[in-house]
């Protein structure tokens, strides 16, 4: 009786140690597996109903067993998909499986692929229904395309945003972007506009703004009616002033035609030349240096705080040295050229680099 015991003990205590085994052996296998999202990019198209079209590619780079990916896209701002397909674009292309699920402003695909120690190409297409605004005065495309919700570091980010007419002048667009500090924005010749990142960390955010005629999207019927392009401008000069007062702050704001960096310091002086109506104030002002370090670009925002209309509103940027000698001067009209009481325009004045420059000095005139 006892050797039955015995043996009794020997094969539970056996069969324990061949299930904890293999139970330590499928976890070391699951430690061991990782995946890294070398690169991502994507085309968008603005349409004319404001509605934008999606195509975007993610390069996967998997060590150990899959059963496929996951992606998590918000619509805070829109009105939903219109459709979505999932795809594996290479090595071979095949259309996928998902299931999706949606929490609060968030829809998660799980799309269904078993990879295994390889690199694949996964192909999303989708549309989202009336994401860009139509105010009075511009049209607005704000889109958050990373989040906190991102889970995983992604190695290289190219976004290529295509509007509803090609044929637009650099004067008619502004063009903002909020992500890591090292981020690009540029104007192609064919008037697509790229938003390039090396190293998105996760759960970083990186977002597009782009502000263009509202002519381009006749047939939206998001309206807005009031003016915001004065109230957009505003926001997107704190954005900058933030970036330049402190560094490690993870947000930029880009003109299309130039990465902000942080200059030397240069003082910020102000005066303003009353014309004969009106009053215009300058509510805030910042300057930055080009890209290519050949210029710098003098912004900021003007206010008519009068009671009577101020017209041929021109802004004077006016260059200095240390001795308070004058470098160079420059000078340009406001946008909108005339402004009624309360309303607020922007400037935006080129400056041409000049080592000697110490600080800047402003005039505003007007009729």
């Amino acid at each position: 009786m006892e050797g039955r015991k015995i043996k009794l003990k020997l094969s539970v205590s056996l069969i324990c140690i061949i299930i904890l085994l293999s139970v330590f052996n499928n976890l070391l296998i699951y430690a061991q597996r990782s995946f890294e999202i070398t690169d991502y990019n994507s085309q968008v198209k603005i349409l004319e109903n404001g509605d934008i079209q999606v195509s975007e590619i993610f390069e996967y780079d998997f060590n150990g067993d899959f059963n496929g990916i996951i992606r998590t896209i918000g619509i805070k701002g829109s009105d939903g998909f219109k459709y979505f397909k999932a795809s594996e674009y290479s090595p071979e292309y095949k259309e996928l499986e998902y299931t999706q699920s949606l929490d609060a402003d968030m829809v998660t695909y799980k799309i269904y692929d078993k990879s295994s120690n390889e690199k694949k190409l996964f192909l999303l297409e989708y549309q989202l229904k009336n994401v860009a605004t139509l105010y009075n005065d511009t049209a607005e495309f704000y889109w958050k395309f990373f989040d906190k919700s991102n889970t995983s570091p992604i190695g290289h980010i190219k976004i290529e945003i295509e509007l509803p007419v090609a044929e637009i002048s650099a004067e008619e667009l502004k063009v903002f972007g909020h992500g890591p500090l090292d981020g690009k924005v540029s104007i192609q010749e064919d008037g697509k506009i790229v938003y390039e990142v090396f190293g998105l960390s996760s759960r970083e955010m990186m977002e597009a703004r782009i502000l263009f005629p509202t002519s381009m999207i006749p047939n939206s019927t998001k309206i807005i009616n009031q003016n915001k392009f004065a109230e957009i401008m505003k926001e997107e000069l704190e954005w900058a002033k933030q970036t330049e007062r402190t560094p490690t702050l993870e947000s930029l704001v880009k003109d299309w035609e130039s990465q902000i960096k942080k200059p030397k310091a240069i003082p910020e002086t102000e005066t303003e030349k009353p014309g004969t109506k009106g009053d215009i104030k300058i509510v805030d002002w910042t300057n930055y240096l080009s890209d290519s370090g050949d210029y710098y670009y003098v912004v900021g925002i003007l206010k008519n705080v009068g009671k009577d209309i101020a017209a041929y509103i021109k802004v004077k940027v006016i260059a200095y040295d240390k001795y308070k000698k004058l470098v160079s001067l420059e000078e340009d009209y406001a946008d909108p050229l005339s402004l009624s009481p309360e309303q607020e325009a922007t400037f935006k004045i080129m400056i041409k680099y000049n080592s000697k420059i110490d600080y800047f000095e402003l005039m505003v005139n007007w009729t």
